[in-house]
């Protein structure tokens, strides 16, 4: 991914890991997780991360902790995972590499080379890397006398963006950037100009396409469109371009309209005529995924229609633009599919049903990327409650109504993420029975499941009733012979 090596790929991977881990992992337990690796290239990367962290953080923002008996532990305090991985990563040859390029379009070989202390040979070994992740986006790094980046100028503006992004998230946090506060000021008169909301996240990223298109046009770089996109921004109905950005070509301007359109950081209104679109972009895929949600999932109103009509638009010019590559989407997605689907695996056995079908159907528009925009939308219009299975309780307890209607209120509330409990006034109606005393004088019914509890409901007792909802819901699925 971006050509960067391979260790410090897998130091993030063990930050990553190591984030979401309560407490210490052992080195072996770390290396199943990251498969792959050996024990000892584990050991070897978990050693240089904790001498890199030490080095740069004190003990009150980040310290790794590799202890010999329990194994290794990261523990945070004001740093994130991102200000981490954004310092080591920078120190990487490929990173300074794809930002000099990216930022001068093109530098003397010779004094690269000496500025970064490397022979020729090594820079032609790295670019080399490089260009094999380029190729997904149609660039290529040449080495002559000049470094230089090659490639159409929209996809070298989109990597642009996708770099500063991946490795900085916001304008602020780019290093030896001159005039922050100039970008920034632009961002917010476009912002006002586009009748967006101001918020300093939403002008940071802003700040980012601001940068990028001002450097490029520093450096005469002009935007070339193909026939399509050009017949596609004529159906796209944009606000005029404002006086103030009189260096900025037409082009210019209106790439970065679809830019922030195509995006989910913003909402923007624009007018689009969708029957002219789908006459350049035909809406089969479209309708294969609406009416396999209405299949799986519910019945889709007017607003929904349109609201995924546009939906896949924006899906459109995203991979017509950024070209975007899975392991980054993987690095950005901030969704755990193994979580969701311990969490709420109806929902998950429902839209994996969708997603398997669609895929086995449509001809485009089947990505990884495209899998976890779906699921995001899936949960926009449906929310995760609308599959959560529902049990019901029964409390068997001899202690007063009013005692009794808290435990169901703490019971209820404690599970209300994943379950959705109906506590009944008859035993013979219950699926399950918490009791806080042993049930006597009553046979339990085929498939009805008792648990006993403290009368001060405990972690354990949780968990205890956790299995025992699982276990129900599991003979509901498979009834035991």
């Amino acid at each position: 991914m971006f050509g960067i090596s391979n260790m410090l790929l897998l130091k993030n991977n063990i930050l990553d890991i190591l984030d979401y881990s309560d407490g210490y992992l052992s080195t072996i337990e770390l290396t199943q997780q990251l498969g792959s690796v050996s024990l000892a290239t584990v050991k070897k990367a978990c050693t240089r991360l904790k001498t890199i962290i030490d080095s740069v953080y004190t003990e009150k923002e980040v310290e790794i902790d590799i202890n010999r008996h329990y194994g290794v532990r990261l523990i945070r305090h004001t740093v994130t995972i991102q200000d981490i991985t954004r310092h080591i990563f920078s120190t990487d040859l490929a990173y300074q590499i794809l930002w000099t390029v990216l930022l001068e379009r093109e530098c003397s070989t010779v004094d690269f080379c000496n500025t970064h202390y490397i022979s020729e040979s090594q820079l032609r070994r790295k670019v080399s890397t490089i260009n094999s992740f380029l190729a997904n986006y149609e660039l290529k790094i040449s080495v002559y006398h000049k470094i230089k980046i090659n490639g159409k100028e929209r996809k070298i503006r989109a990597f642009h963006f996708i770099f500063l992004l991946f490795f900085h998230r916001q304008l602020s946090k780019i290093p030896y950037l001159n005039n922050y506060s100039s970008y920034i000021t632009l961002a917010k008169k476009v912002a006002k100009h586009l009748m967006l909301e101001t918020k300093s996240n939403q002008m940071e990223i802003l700040g980012l396409w601001i940068f990028i298109i001002q450097n490029a046009l520093e450096r005469n770089k002009e935007l070339v469109l193909s026939q399509l996109e050009k017949d596609i921004f004529k159906d796209i109905k944009m606000i005029s371009k404002p006086n103030y950005l009189s260096r900025w070509s037409e082009f210019d301007w209106a790439y970065l309209i679809i830019s922030i359109y195509s995006s989910d950081f913003y909402k923007l209104s624009i007018s689009i005529d969708m029957d002219s679109i789908h006459k350049l972009v035909p809406p089969s895929n479209t309708l294969i995924w609406m009416e396999l949600f209405e299949k799986y999932f519910m019945k889709l109103n007017d607003e929904q229609i349109k609201f995924i009509y546009e939906k896949f638009f924006r899906f459109y010019i995203s991979e017509t633009l950024f070209v975007p590559d899975e392991d980054i989407v993987s690095a950005f997605r901030g969704i755990d599919f193994n979580s969701l689907r311990d969490l709420y695996p109806k929902y998950w056995d429902t839209f994996e049903m969708l997603w398997n079908e669609y895929c086995s159907r449509a001809d485009k528009f089947t990505t990884e990327f495209f899998k976890i925009d779906s699921l995001m939308t899936c949960i926009y219009l449906v929310p995760f409650s609308h599959f959560f299975p529902e049990v019901n309780v029964f409390i068997f307890s001899d202690m007063t109504k009013v005692y009794t209607k808290y435990i169901e209120e703490y019971t209820k509330t404690y599970f209300s993420n994943r379950y959705i409990l109906h506590f009944v006034d008859s035993i013979d109606n219950a699926d399950l029975i918490i009791g806080t005393i042993d049930l006597l004088n009553y046979s339990l019914k085929k498939n009805q499941i008792f648990v006993k509890t403290n009368l001060k409901i405990a972690s354990q007792d949780f968990n205890n009733i956790e299995q025992a909802i699982t276990e129900h819901l599991a003979n509901e699925k498979c009834p035991p012979s």
